[in-house]
């Protein structure tokens, strides 16, 4: 019960409802008690706690909606199969009932991300394959991995025994810290984790190693602050729905300062410092309400106000995909997307010469822009994208099959003649990468010019862009022409959008919304095309290489790719530090057809026969309100 297997009990705790599916009659409030939170340190990262109070409002509205989704009965026969132990006696999961399960990553957990986010595993093997490796080092301690569970369990003697005799079934390691207890299971192998247990009271915690349950303890037992004494995390809750099945609190600033490699992400000013959800169930479907704050004491800058959407009065009825949202030049994020391109462009030096270090992110940013105009003739920056304000959307509408595949990007424009004379530069550039034998043509829209790209497909598509009217536009011809007026019944006068706006605010600062009954079906054709069943996955390259042959055995040919012999650079094919792995089929693996070789596909048959046609729609609309940052969305299932 490694990582993975806490990503699967933390998928658990999200749709724990399917683990009961007889709800008493006299239901119970569902909030819960928060006793894990209780457990969790103040400097925490993130926590997030799922009630696992099946007697409650919320879990019996969960699982009327899991009924009307289609799920119901897949669930049922998924239960009954597969919640046995090795010998097929009932599991006693009831006992694990009643309470709830809190999930606290710390500061460690970012590390552990930043490490996996750069590939630091798959790089070591590839050069180990190159004879490149570098020393190795002493093993070092085994460290915290920043993930722990704690449950606060119906009946805790049960659920704990069962947990510690999980442990104790073969090699563990036992230790106390600060007088408690720790029961640890090793990783079995290099691709698996370890597991460590310990009882607080009433509460078992759970993490990959002993170190991640110290601060948990420690939290406990009274020598450091919990997460509860935050002002912060007091405000999350008053501002969040009391009734919920799932309630998250995060340390904004700390996620987005944290260097996770590739993935990094760079907080704002406008960053709210702190966040919180919470997930319920309701008549319509399940819900999410998130919030976003300053830290005590601080304020956020002022946000987008809320708004009116023209876009949507222009959108096609049968749109499949809607967003809105408002002054898309004043975030940046074009700015910092244009001058990463324009780097890699001209060189990773900024235009070909050196940055120089003491400048600030905006300086960097402006200096590639002004660069390249003294090439291009114009700034994309000053005269383009930070000229996009007021109202921005796109939206995405497709044939019953998949074809007929059409789709607008639009933005207000603060200086229309501005924006329209930095395309007409562009257009310049874009004919002459072109030729001529493939011209830009031009036409009118709404007072506006609009380029126009032939595409050179059967069907004679096109893409254009341009200005139309007072916006900025590109998209396929037929969508562009509704803004002037000449396309007939628009998304706002339809009877599910209107029904899935209802359920969410009237005042709104952004808006998205996906139209599942046609998105569910043209997910299952392309499925079908690409071989999956229902909505299946992705398959991996088998690890298989020929190379292996001429090894008698896996075992012989992983110590010879382990000493970096010559002609063992391709025997990872999966660069997991593991060669061979699908070529040498011992006898202890199940052949094909068996019942084992089949049980990865049972969640995937058993989902391919879902009836899906309830699950009607998301909406989510994001909007301002008293300085806070909020969100409301709900995941539609019809009656």
């Amino acid at each position: 019960m490694g990582r993975v297997s806490l990503a699967v009990l933390f998928a658990l705790a999200m749709l724990v409802p399917v683990l009961g599916r007889a709800i008493p009659a006299a239901a119970q409030a569902s909030t819960v008690s928060f006793s894990t939170a209780e457990a969790a340190p103040a400097d925490s990262v993130a926590y997030l706690v799922t009630t696992l109070n099946d007697e409650s409002e919320q879990w019996r509205l969960a699982d009327v909606l899991i009924d009307r989704a289609g799920f119901g009965d897949a669930l049922d026969q998924a239960r009954a199969e597969e919640m046995t132990d090795e010998s097929g006696e009932a599991l006693p999961l009831d006992a694990f009932l009643g309470g709830e399960i809190g999930v606290v990553l710390d500061a460690a957990a970012l590390d552990t991300l930043a490490a996996e986010s750069m590939g630091a595993a798959d790089l070591e093997a590839m050069l180990g394959s190159m004879g490149m490796a570098t020393p190795e080092a002493a093993p070092a301690a085994l460290a915290a991995q920043g993930f722990a569970a704690v449950l606060d369990a119906r009946a805790p003697d049960t659920a704990w025994t069962g947990i510690r005799d999980s442990i104790v079934d073969g090699a563990f390691e036992e230790s106390t810290y600060e007088g408690t207890q720790i029961y640890f299971k090793p990783a079995a192998g290099p691709d698996e984790e370890g597991m460590a247990a310990a009882r607080a009271g009433d509460l078992i915690l759970i993490g990959l190693t002993p170190m991640d349950l110290h601060p948990i303890i420690d939290t406990v037992d009274g020598r450091s602050e919990a997460i509860t004494t935050l002002p912060e995390f007091s405000t999350a809750r008053d501002a969040l729905p009391q009734e919920f099945l799932m309630f998250g609190f995060a340390n904004n600033a700390a996620v987005m300062n944290a260097d996770l490699g590739p993935f990094a992400m760079a907080a704002g000013d406008d960053a709210a410092a702190f966040s919180a959800l919470t997930i319920s169930a309701s008549e319509p479907g399940f819900r999410m309400e998130t919030v976003g704050f300053a830290a005590e004491g601080e304020t956020l800058p002022a946000g987008v106000a809320n708004f009116e959407s023209d876009l949507v009065n222009l959108a096609p009825a049968e749109t499949l995909l809607f967003m809105s949202a408002a002054d898309l030049g004043a975030t940046g994020v074009l700015d910092a997307i244009g001058a990463g391109a324009l780097a890699l462009a001209f060189g990773m030096g900024g235009m070909g010469e050196t940055p120089d270090p003491s400048a600030s992110a905006e300086e960097f940013i402006a200096g590639q822009y002004e660069a390249a105009a003294a090439l291009i003739g114009i700034n994309l920056q000053t005269d383009l994208f930070q000229q996009l304000s007021g109202e921005y959307g796109a939206w995405l509408a497709a044939g019953p099959a998949g074809d007929n595949v059409s789709g607008l990007f639009a933005s207000d424009a603060a200086d229309p003649e501005a924006v329209s004379n930095s395309l007409m530069q562009l257009s310049f550039l874009i004919q002459g990468a072109m030729g001529a034998e493939a011209p830009l043509t031009t036409r009118e829209v709404d007072g506006g010019q609009i380029y126009v790209i032939e595409l050179g497909d059967e069907a004679g598509s096109t893409f254009e862009f341009g200005v139309a009217g007072d916006r900025f536009v590109l998209g396929s011809g037929d969508a562009i022409d509704r803004l002037a007026g000449t396309g007939e019944g628009s998304l706002a006068d339809d009877t599910l959008f209107q029904s899935v706006m209802d359920t969410l605010p009237v005042e709104r600062s952004g808006l998205f919304y996906i139209d599942l009954e046609q998105a569910i079906p043209l997910g299952e054709v392309a499925a079908e095309q690409s071989g999956d069943l229902a909505l299946g996955g992705f398959d991996t390259a088998p690890d298989a290489s020929e190379s292996c042959g001429t090894y008698a055995t896996q075992e012989e040919a992983q110590t010879a790719y382990d000493a970096a012999e010559s002609g063992t650079f391709d025997l990872d094919q999966d660069f997991d530090g593991q060669v061979c792995e699908d070529f040498f089929v011992s006898a202890e693996t199940p052949a094909a057809g068996t019942d084992d070789a089949a049980s990865a596909m049972d969640a995937t048959e058993v989902l391919a026969d879902v009836d899906y046609s309830a699950i009607k729609a998301f909406g989510l609309a994001a909007y301002e309100d008293g300085g806070l940052q909020r969100s409301s969305s709900i995941l539609y299932i019809s009656e």
